[in-house]
């Protein structure tokens, strides 16, 4: 039902989990879960025609705070070819920081300066 994010925590510095909408859940499981781990952060990934799931959340004060999409393209063999990956430099941090400044404003994770 709910569980512990163990390397999100150490990350961001709070206590974290996450509800796993595939499986059975109680509210009440929930609030002896949040008081056993002291959490300061719960998240719950869900579809968005999942409205039981939905209410159920919304009834227990959650909020959609973010939304995933999946962009995705078709490409054409001989476009594959013309693609390079390099992997960055510490020396690139600073450009990589200037091309990621203006992402992700509306994102639940804005304002989180050790990621951006």
């Amino acid at each position: 039902m709910i569980h512990y994010l163990e390397w999100d925590s150490e990350f961001f510095g709070i206590n974290m989990a996450e509800i796993d909408p595939r499986l059975s859940f109680s509210p009440a499981c929930m609030y002896e879960f949040i008081k056993e781990h002291k959490l300061d952060f719960i998240q719950a990934l869900c579809e968005i025609n999942n409205l039981s799931f939905i209410h159920m959340l919304e009834a227990n004060h959650f909020h959609m705070a973010d939304q995933k999409v999946t962009l995705k393209t078709h490409l054409q063999d001989d476009h594959i070819n013309e693609c390079t990956i390099e992997a960055a430099q510490i020396s690139d941090i600073h450009l990589l920081r200037d091309i990621v400044k203006d992402m992700f404003l509306e994102s639940r994770f804005y304002g989180f300066d050790q990621i951006f």
